[in-house]
């Protein structure tokens, strides 16, 4: 082979080399490329990796020695056919290469490229310095033109392009692990808004009830000063959120028309107290050319000025604050408006100016510095700035002041695109509050209350939704909703597009409310008709002005009467005690009550029979509750009919159950053993406060003779009332037992009383009717296990759990419960044998007790 065509095929080898970014795709391409080139029949490539090895020397006492081992890994190898690779264990008992890597790098460097012959099999082994190796059976020995030699340089180049493979797909890792991280971090970080947020709101608000209620002056002190802090606590909190809300790109504006000149006279009076405080004077100079009316997003536009008047304030001692307004450029529609906030205080030097408006940089950073803060305002203010396509600079002179110059482009609007909130009386229409959070749910439903309206509630969308077609069927229409933008399942914004579709729903009002505003939130209330919404935690002004807003231009709807008679309910109860025990609470509220004992009977019913409200047992034969459910809610819609009202019972309150038996369509939820105060609010709840409160009073204010199961009842009712006035068992321990006592009780006669609400009469009952039953429930439990049914032995324990908890029997519980979640698994039989025979012994030993506690006067 002469010069020129040694010089082609090198040529051509180099430029299949390093084609792609792909590690196995550009060595792919670079073995075809020797096979073509070179006489190669078949080729094979090990990729060197650095294994860490610990040797421990016993002279070394306890220390080790770290070691790089030298391990390589098989990668690509041409023809892909198991005859055309070879046996790396061969190649290394062949040269016997070092262990270790450094000194394998150095193996290869001083014996490699080696070419040999074996049974006309004619090899050559290249180094891939830094990389691994390369093995080549040739046709022929490779010629003295093309010598293996000459060909390592060309070896080096192949190991750099993998070197940068890797590299490249590390990168590629690294970038994906970056994206992860941030999604993680946006996530978290609406997570941590909601959280914090939802106590947040449940403090002020709560301060916010209080503060107008009357109080004398020692109590109004101490709950302003409550206040203050709560109110500083929640600018701490909202700085770091809206910090991270920004670096995650999460942060929304909401731009709307308002009044200027309204908006800079309210923010500087809100500060004034604090500058009274120090004795500073507080002013501002409006330029008689400002725009009284213009559109931006006036939230964060305030939020800005606070900032930067409460950071003036605080860094000065003596002199005045002044806040100073001003367009400095102007056209038809838009202009650009200048905000200077100057001050007399203690200045900065010109080191701390360039860093001032970086994260957590302050005027004073030292340990014993005299002024307070997080070192986050400005930096707020700089990246709100330029969010809103503005900008910020910053003067100053130590011990002579400083001055702040705020710029943001604005759009010149009319007066009358600006609609002022007018003052009306809120009492007269009817609000459905939908939120999830409890505490949440309490402090608004109280604010709401204390604006003069009675709320409905509903915890989910696919409940509200229900509530409102329901009420609006009974001539009750709701005026307004207010939605969680963030619930679980459908969010407020796809509750909103459903109630759009809803012709005879219209007319009704929605406010959205948010503890964690995203990032096109403000966009979709604008698409969906919404004047915005409300952040969380609210103040009572702040909900009053908003209603007001939402409610100016509209009367409230007609109300209609309200039901004569309690409503009748269908039980769907397998069980005979939790049947009979149900039955006697509802009849008591004045319910009239039909019994089922599965779904399937459920659903029967439910088409030849008229219901205002089905109480759902979850674990039924035949057909359980969630299925029973999912079918009527099916069939109603086939049909066109109402959806009825829900509501679920059952033994599993893990975490979880509620949300699925809300998905399912259900519109409420009762954990058994049911606490008959807990089920009727749950049943007022669902079907509206105000329509059962007064059937139940028409019921009781003219009251049959009573018989020894009313009279008990009656005994209930107002031992639950003592309970529910008394503080938590934690303040009122139970009596002391002997302190000699062989066994503690099976049983808590007294807890499972209170769970009951507190009617001993109603759980005696049970007892003997659970005594009764008890050797048939043991039969079932003892064929279910032999005959290996597995779900009948998971209904029969689900049953005893159920009726377990009723007397608080909390061990034989347990074992039900593990046996149950067991059988539900799927676990083997050996697995089984120990929960199945521990629960046959935990009722052994729990029946004596039961016996003896039926025998107690």
């Amino acid at each position: 082979m002469n010069n020129a065509s040694q010089d082609a095929h090198l040529y051509q080898l180099a430029l299949s080399m390093g084609t792609s970014q792909e590690l196995e795709v550009m060595l792919d391409r670079t073995l075809k490329g020797l096979m073509e080139h070179l006489p190669v029949r078949s080729a094979q490539v090990w990729q060197l990796v650095r294994h860490q090895q610990e040797i421990w020397n016993a002279g070394l006492g306890e220390e080790a020695r770290c070691l790089l081992t030298a391990r390589l890994t098989p990668l690509n190898h041409f023809p892909n056919t198991a005859a055309a690779s070879v046996a790396l264990s061969k190649l290394e008992q062949q040269f016997n290469w070092p262990e270790y890597y450094h000194p394998f790098l150095e193996w290869a460097a001083q014996t490699l490229p080696m070419q040999w012959s074996d049974n006309n099999r004619h090899q050559v082994l290249f180094s891939l310095p830094g990389f691994g190796l390369l093995w080549l059976e040739t046709s022929e020995p490779l010629e003295a033109e093309l010598h293996p030699e000459q060909l390592q340089p060309l070896m080096d180049r192949l190991a750099q392009f993998c070197l940068g493979c890797l590299s490249q797909a590390q990168l590629a890792e690294q970038m994906q692990k970056a994206q992860q991280a941030s999604q993680a971090k946006s996530l978290f970080l609406a997570n941590m808004s909601h959280e914090i947020r939802t106590p947040m709101n449940g403090i002020l608000g709560m301060l916010d009830l209080v503060l107008h209620s009357e109080l004398n002056e020692e109590q109004k002190e101490y709950l302003d000063l409550a206040r203050m802090s709560a109110d500083h606590l929640l600018e701490i909190i909202n700085h770091l959120l809206d910090l991270s809300k920004i670096e995650a790109g999460k942060l929304d504006l909401q731009p709307k028309t308002f009044d200027l000149i309204e908006l800079l006279g309210q923010t500087v009076k809100s500060l004034a107290a604090r500058a009274k405080l120090k004795r500073l004077q507080l002013h501002y100079d409006i330029d008689p050319n400002l725009p009284r009316y213009v559109m931006t997003d006036p939230a964060r536009l305030r939020q800005m000025l606070i900032n930067l008047l409460g950071n003036a304030i605080k860094f000065t001692q003596v002199g005045e604050v002044t806040l100073e307004a001003r367009l400095v450029a102007a056209s038809e529609k838009t202009a650009e408006l200048e905000l200077v906030v100057r001050d007399t205080g203690i200045g900065m030097d010109a080191a701390t100016l360039e860093h001032i408006f970086e994260p957590f940089e302050q005027a004073q950073n030292q340990r014993n510095r005299q002024f307070e803060g997080t070192g986050l305002g400005l930096s707020i203010v700089k990246d709100l700035a330029e969010l809103m396509g503005g900008r910020i600079q910053a003067t100053s002179q130590l011990q002579q002041g400083s001055c702040f110059r705020l710029q943001l482009p604005i759009q010149l609007m009319q007066a009358s695109d600006h609609q002022p909130v007018r003052p009306c009386d809120l009492s007269g229409f009817r609000v459905l509050l939908t939120e999830d959070h409890p505490v949440s749910r309490r402090v608004i439903s109280a604010m709401l209350q204390q604006l003069g309206l009675e709320p409905g509630l509903a915890t989910s969308g696919p409940e509200a939704l229900f509530q409102l077609k329901y009420q609006a069927q009974q001539h009750q229409p709701y005026d307004a909703v207010l939605v969680d933008a963030h619930l679980p399942g459908m969010d407020g914004f796809r509750f909103v597009e459903q109630l759009r579709q809803e012709p005879q729903l219209a007319a009704t009002q929605v406010l959205m409310l948010s503890a964690s505003a995203e990032t096109g939130d403000a966009k979709r209330c604008h698409e969906l008709g919404l004047m915005g919404y409300l952040t969380k935690p609210l103040t009572l002004t702040e909900l009053q002005e908003a209603l007001q807003r939402l409610l100016a231009q509209h009367q409230p709807q007609t109300l209609a009467a309200s039901h004569p008679t309690g409503f009748k309910i269908l039980l769907a109860e397998d069980n005979q005690v939790n049947m009979k025990l149900a039955m006697k609470l509802l009849a008591r509220d004045g319910h009239q009550v039909s019994w089922v004992e599965d779904g399937e009977a459920a659903l029967d019913q439910l088409r030849t029979a008229s219901f205002d409200l089905v109480l759902m047992d979850m674990m039924m034969p035949v057909m359980d509750g969630l299925e029973a459910t999912r079918q009527r809610r099916l069939y109603e819609q086939e049909q066109g009919l109402p959806p009825i009202p829900i509501i679920a019972m059952t033994a599993n309150a893990m975490q979880g159950d509620k949300e699925r038996c809300l998905a399912e369509g259900m519109q409420g939820y009762v954990p058994k053993p049911v606490n008959p105060e807990q089920l009727r609010q749950e049943i007022q709840r669902v079907m509206q406060p105000k329509e059962l409160a007064t059937n139940t009073a028409q019921q009781r204010s003219t009251p049959e003779p009573k018989s020894e199961w009313d009279a008990l009842l009656d005994q209930a009712d107002n031992l639950l009332a003592q309970t529910l006035h008394t503080p938590s068992d934690s303040s009122h321990p139970a009596p002391e037992r002997p302190l000699l006592q062989p066994q503690p009780p099976k049983i808590d006669w007294p807890l499972a009383v209170e769970r009951l609400g507190g009617d001993a009469g109603l759980l005696r009952m049970a007892l003997d009717m659970f005594i009764d039953e008890y050797e048939q429930h043991q039969r079932q439990l003892i064929k279910a296990w032999q005959e290996v049914d597995l779900p009948a032995l998971a209904a029969e324990a689900h049953t005893l759990k159920s009726l377990l908890a009723t007397f608080a029997a909390q061990e034989a519980e347990d074992k039900a419960r593990q046996l149950e979640a067991s059988c539900h698994q799927a676990l083997p039989l050996n697995q089984l044998e120990p929960l199945y025979f521990s629960l046959l012994e935990a009722l052994e030993t729990l029946l004596p007790e039961l016996l003896h506690q039926q025998q107690m006067d």
